[in-house]
């Protein structure tokens, strides 16, 4: 009651809780034998560098995943997934890169430094904190190849800000988005991967480790040298099953 009379002495409406009808009869159990995808979606993505042979056995990324790339604050978590990005885009990939921290001023800096970043397109979430959630859903519709997040942390903050939320109700958005889109559910019905950035504490990674599945790459130091990434200390590869 207290947090609902603040609530309106500050002019907002009631956080309202959605519910959603339960309907016995869209529950669908598939054999293997049943399911069928392109075969594009076997195919991986390759960048030419070092990361290939830690992205997949495959030597590559592949089509609809979602990973996270993780490690300590200033490791380069968001160079890193730039070279990726820039690496795919010359090959043909359709990509896209989403900052939640970056605006155009620190974007433009950046890409002063490494000239090779200028290719890839970018999205600053900055500009849409009251429609987060439309304008993010509308541009991954558009269809991709590849999308990276800078960071899960930024876009979870957001959402739960703009629509007065729980942080577990703005996980489960954004994981849910993740899932449609890279099973095609866009446009150019694209298997979309999705790099999500993430920084590591003392306490570890704070937002979504444990829900993403497929993979989560620790970088802990790199030097970037012509656009070729060299590691220099150690790069973990940890395998996440699935989240049922």
């Amino acid at each position: 009651m207290k947090n609902l009379v603040m609530q309106k002495k500050r002019g907002r409406k009631p956080k309202v809780q959605e519910t959603v009808a339960f309907d016995p009869k869209s529950v669908q159990i598939f054999k293997g034998s049943e399911l069928s995808f392109n075969e594009s979606v076997f195919r991986p993505m390759s960048t030419g560098t070092l990361m290939d042979s830690i992205l997949s056995t495959d030597k590559g990324l592949m089509p609809a995943v979602n990973m996270i790339i993780c490690g300590g604050p200033g490791s380069g978590k968001s160079t890193v997934v730039l070279d990726m990005l820039s690496k795919l885009a010359a090959r043909g990939k359709k990509v896209l890169f989403v900052s939640g921290e970056m605006d155009e001023i620190g974007h433009f800096k950046y890409c002063k430094r490494m000239p090779g970043f200028k290719v890839v397109p970018t999205l600053f979430l900055k500009n849409y904190t009251e429609t987060v959630k439309e304008t993010m859903e509308y541009v991954f519709n558009q269809g991709y190849d590849v999308i990276a997040i800078d960071s899960i942390a930024e876009v979870i903050e957001m959402y739960k800000d703009t629509y007065r939320t729980t942080e577990s109700a703005a996980e489960l958005w954004f994981l849910n988005l993740q899932c449609i889109v890279k099973k095609g559910g866009n446009k150019l019905k694209k298997y979309t991967s999705f790099i999500n950035i993430q920084q590591v504490t003392k306490a570890g990674p704070k937002q979504c480790v444990t829900l993403i599945e497929l993979k989560v790459v620790i970088v802990e130091r790199y030097i970037l040298v012509k656009t070729e990434i060299v590691i220099l200390n150690r790069i973990s590869s940890i395998e996440l099953g699935s989240v049922k």
